[in-house]
């Protein structure tokens, strides 16, 4: 994968207008707004090295017992995603070498950024697997799917959580 096939992904499921982009070779940044989520897409081609964060809230006052919660979940239910804390906020994150990355996996990671900044406070989880005896088996109907209908689903439920 590289910058030009992020940018040919938002061109292609019309979200360039949605989508702030800049470039300094080799270096990408994509910035966009997901619900009430800021997200960004950051890339550096030349360190093979990629990550896809989504700012949830402020990390002030985060509890013992949430901080635990949430390291919990990077172990049995944020799947390929993690919750961390970046410059005073928890965060929701995938990081990946980039150039090993495809597009499903891409979108993976996209899906479960945003799952985990959705579900944060509630399940904590990055989508539909869960690991782990205190975790109820979720449906993996959804990582099943071919990739077609999966980025398909995904579109829809970015466009959708951008309308709200």
């Amino acid at each position: 994968m590289n910058n030009n096939d992020i940018n040919d992904w938002f061109d292609d499921h019309g979200l360039s207008s949605e989508v702030q982009s800049q470039f300094i070779p080799p270096s990408g940044h994509w910035q966009l707004n997901i619900g009430q989520f800021p997200v960004r897409i950051q890339t550096q081609e030349s360190a093979n090295r990629m990550r896809i964060v989504a700012y949830i809230t402020g990390a002030e006052g985060i509890s013992i017992a949430e901080y635990q919660l949430m390291m919990e979940a990077n172990s049995h239910s944020a799947l390929d995603a993690r919750y961390a804390i970046d410059n005073g906020y928890i965060v929701s994150l995938f990081l990946h070498p980039f150039k090993e990355l495809d597009l499903v996996q891409f979108m993976l990671g996209f899906y479960q950024v945003i799952s985990c900044a959705e579900t944060y406070g509630r399940d904590y989880t990055g989508g539909t697997l869960f690991y782990g005896a205190s975790q109820e088996t979720g449906n993996a109907s959804a990582m099943e799917q071919g990739a077609d209908s999966f980025l398909e689903s995904l579109t829809s439920k970015i466009r959708n959580i951008r309308n709200n």
